[in-house]
């Protein structure tokens, strides 16, 4: 499945990214790395990245999600990630970046916790 990306703003300042499709090593999933830094840029800087619709992932797609929690950090906000299950979500364990970026079992977990101050 082609990835797509899009971003809903909520109303606690909170921005969600949802990926669906495919994040893999490829032109394609550099998206997600624009949409964050997009959203930084305009002065977004607590994201949530939901990944409920994400079917496949390989490593370049933990780097991807690695960089992304980076850039906010930086940028002084908050990342989560949600919906993250199954095989997407033993990616992130085998490589242990489960111990850096937060993990949520659900969207309003992740958007609250975010959103917190």
């Amino acid at each position: 499945m082609q990835l797509q990306v899009s971003t809903v703003s909520q109303p606690n300042g909170v921005a969600v990214v949802k990926v669906v499709g495919t994040l893999a090593l490829g032109r394609e999933s550099q998206r997600v790395e624009a949409t964050v830094q997009d959203l930084i840029a305009h002065g977004t800087n607590r994201i949530v990245m939901d990944l409920g619709g994400v079917e496949q992932m390989d490593s370049t797609g933990v780097g991807i999600v690695t960089y992304c929690y980076g850039q906010v950090k930086e940028a002084g906000g908050k990342f989560r990630v949600a919906e993250a299950k199954g095989k997407i979500r033993e990616g992130f364990r085998i490589t242990s970046v489960d111990a850096l970026v937060p993990f949520d079992p659900d969207l309003d977990t992740s958007i609250a916790a975010a959103g917190a101050e």
